[in-house]
């Protein structure tokens, strides 16, 4: 059974490895990689999206505004259909998941008691 859990640890450790790449080399191919490996990340578990934005913004503060680019354009590329797929389902935006705020209600609630089980 493939868990996304360890799916998400395996892209996280990759999209840093892959900034490490690309710190060491600006390259648009590197920057390209990095996108779309932050991209699977964010499918994988949304709260990856502050990968993205770290790398976002270090490519800006370098300057590096075309390899800023190519990394938000690869990000949407691979992001986009399964966005596009949610539209269609639930007939309004939603990036990855719906699961985000019933997460936080879970836990950060007065009735809360930290399980998911409902009473139903």
């Amino acid at each position: 059974m493939l868990m996304t859990e360890t799916l998400f640890l395996f892209l996280s450790v990759l999209s840093v490895y892959l900034f490490v790449r690309f710190y060491e080399e600006p390259t648009l191919k590197n920057s390209a990689w990095l996108g779309i490996a932050a991209a699977l990340c964010i499918l994988t578990r949304p709260t990856a999206l502050l990968f993205l934005a770290v790398f976002v913004a270090f490519a800006l503060s370098k300057k590096y505004f075309y390899q800023a680019v190519i990394l938000i354009a690869c990000s949407i590329i691979f992001v986009a259909p399964w966005t596009y797929r949610n539209y269609q389902t639930y007939h309004k935006f939603i990036l990855t998941t719906a699961a985000g705020g019933y997460d936080l209600w879970v836990g950060n609630n007065p009735q809360a008691d930290g399980t998911f089980a409902s009473d139903g």
